[in-house]
């Protein structure tokens, strides 16, 4: 039995290097590397049909594994990015007028929580995630719209601070902080009184 792929699936899995596997059957041993090889690239085989099935298990098992891990590094690199450039920005520039802190709430707008971030202020919603262009943060603190500039009296952002941002609305603005649900007593909501 050949112990190689085919010229077509070595083009397309030029590293894959099929192993000798031996399967056993009532009718004695049998060399099945290249079963797998051909299984692995999607070609038909002749036999060994339970270890291919086992193969083909393991393979989607072990691509899942890996895909969920790399889905879960993004997020964290992403958050740190909110943590590290954009909460800053926030804290250094936005709370003093936009925060649950501030003497007066200006526009509406608070971005100490993510729920305000994500509610906009008396103009609307502030962020279109994934869309920078469509954001009326970016356009406050590009400084382009004469009655839109934020922060106000001319303390214009960094170009570097603008383009964090812009990063930041691109990546779709995530951010870790917690979302925390409005606490009510009342009858349907089944809480206390805080």
């Amino acid at each position: 039995m050949k112990k190689t792929i085919s010229s077509a699936a070595r083009r397309r899995f030029p590293n894959f290097v099929a192993a000798p596997v031996k399967a056993r059957t009532d009718a004695g041993q049998r060399d099945c590397s290249g079963h797998a090889a051909r299984a692995f690239t999607g070609e038909a085989t002749n036999g060994c049909a339970a270890g291919l099935a086992r193969f083909a298990a393991i393979v989607a098992f072990a691509g899942l594994a890996g895909a969920s891990a790399l889905a879960a590094e993004p997020a964290r690199a992403q958050f740190d990015f909110f943590e590290n450039r954009i909460r800053p920005i926030f804290a250094n520039h936005c709370y003093k007028c936009h925060s649950q802190q501030a003497e007066k709430i200006k526009g509406g707008l608070l971005l100490d929580t993510r729920e305000g971030l994500l509610q906009g202020g008396d103009t609307g919603r502030v962020i279109v995630a994934g869309d920078p262009e469509k954001s009326l943060l970016i356009e406050a603190v590009r400084y382009t719209n004469p009655d839109l500039q934020m922060p106000p009296k001319g303390q214009k952002l960094s170009e570097a601070q603008v383009a964090d941002l812009v990063a930041w609305v691109k990546m779709g603005a995530p951010d870790p902080r917690a979302a925390t649900a409005p606490r009510s007593a009342g009858p349907d909501t089944g809480l206390a009184p805080i």
